[in-house]
This record gives C-alpha cells, sequence and structure tokens, in this order.
C-alpha cells in the first residue's frame, strides 16, 4: 500500500509538472527558445568538464599503478 501510495503521488506530481510546462511553452513561445538554448550550453559546459576530466592525469592513477 505505501508503494502504491508512493506512486500515485508521484504520478500526480509528473502530470502536474507536464501540464505546467506544456502551459508556460503554449503561453510563451520565448520560453521554449530560452530552454533549447539553456539545454544546449548545459550540454557544452558537460562535455567541457568531462573533456578536461579525461586529459588531465591524477597522481592517484600514476601512484596507484607503480603499487602492484
Amino acid at each position: 500500500m505505501f508503494a502504491l501510495g508512493v506512486m500515485t503521488g508521484s504520478l500526480f506530481w509528473a502530470l502536474l509538472a507536464t501540464l505546467g510546462v506544456s502551459a508556460a511553452m503554449m503561453a510563451w513561445s520565448h520560453f521554449v527558445v530560452a530552454v533549447k538554448i539553456f539545454g544546449g550550453v548545459y550540454l557544452l559546459w558537460l562535455a567541457f568538464k568531462s573533456g578536461r576530466s579525461a586529459l588531465t592525469v591524477t597522481d592517484k592513477v600514476s601512484q596507484g599503478a607503480g603499487r602492484s
């Protein structure tokens, strides 16, 4: 019963959030453009962080390889 209550509540809030976002998109067409731009910039930022992390060598990796 607890799980059913949690699932029902989650579904209710997801439905409300979806309707709210779709209503905002219908009301403000510039909002859609802003969301797309923000999403693109966020993905570029994540790619930059991921690339920088992949290109840097940490001391822990070097030390761990030398001990075995």
